[in-house]
């Protein structure tokens, strides 16, 4: 029987958000179970592994691939890092004091190595929504026919299902775009309006270390998205090598 590592990640209580919902999801693809859930303040160790919670994170904890939220976020200290997102996560871990390796990579990008989406490609444009946005845009989108939305609550397997069966992505969630990189798909970051939490330092620390030079989102309304003017803004997938980050794993893997 494979011990179950105990790990922290985000918990949304309605709906799980995808880049949340990877931890476990991850974990247990990697090792072969899912993980105990642990609180991020908890005296016991436990994992960090995606998403923007390397701020709340206390030690005795080991990080592998998680990021900061804000260009200002505090990193408690004594925590183990073996990897991060991205160099702007890195800067500010060496500044509380903790070594740091310069090795980056939102571990979403080894999607591909574990699960092959089952929808074939017959989208041109998906779009998918940061949490905060679907609710409040809802129904007003004005989209062309071979356009999907995606939405980034449903199951991880779903999503990915999803992102498969377009051609490229456009995403005001940062882990819509890292999914769609990772399956090869360019993507294009947009923004409705800035999100409620973070100050897109989490979106320029990936960019950053899939070696994009800096740029801001593209600003849309829905009622106005034009799939040709945001395709030119689209990203291309990375051609970086994930050898360090697989690597680092602080836990046993099979890949």
């Amino acid at each position: 029987m494979v011990d179950r590592l105990a790990s922290f990640w985000c918990r949304i209580p309605s709906r799980a958000n995808f880049g949340d919902a990877l931890t476990p999801w991850l974990i247990r693809r990697l090792t072969g179970a899912y993980p105990r859930f642990r609180e991020a303040d908890d005296a016991r160790h436990k994992f960090l592994v995606t998403g923007s919670v390397i701020s709340l994170a206390r030690a005795p904890c080991t990080v592998w691939g998680a990021g900061i939220m804000t260009a200002t976020g505090t990193v408690g200290r004594g925590l183990d890092v073996c990897a991060v997102r991205g160099p702007l996560t890195r800067d500010r871990v060496r500044a509380a004091g903790i070594d740091c390796p310069p090795v980056y990579g939102d571990p979403a990008l080894l999607l591909p190595v574990l699960y092959t989406p089952k929808e074939p490609v017959r989208h041109s444009m998906g779009l998918v929504l940061h949490f905060s946005d679907r609710p409040r845009l809802a129904g007003r989108f004005s989209l062309q026919p071979r356009t999907r939305l995606i939405d980034i609550q449903d199951p991880v397997e779903t999503v990915i299902d999803a992102i498969g069966s377009c051609e490229w992505v456009a995403s005001s969630s940062l882990h819509g775009l890292v999914a769609a990189h990772a399956y090869g798909r360019p993507a294009a970051w947009i923004e409705f309006r800035p999100l409620p939490s973070g100050d897109r330092s989490k979106f320029r620390d990936y960019l950053q270390a899939i070696g994009c030079p800096q740029i801001d989102p593209i600003p849309i309304r829905p009622d106005s998205i034009v799939e040709q003017s945001l395709r030119a803004h689209a990203i291309a997938p990375p051609r970086m090598s994930l050898q360090a980050l697989i690597d680092s794993c602080p836990f046993p893997i099979t890949l």
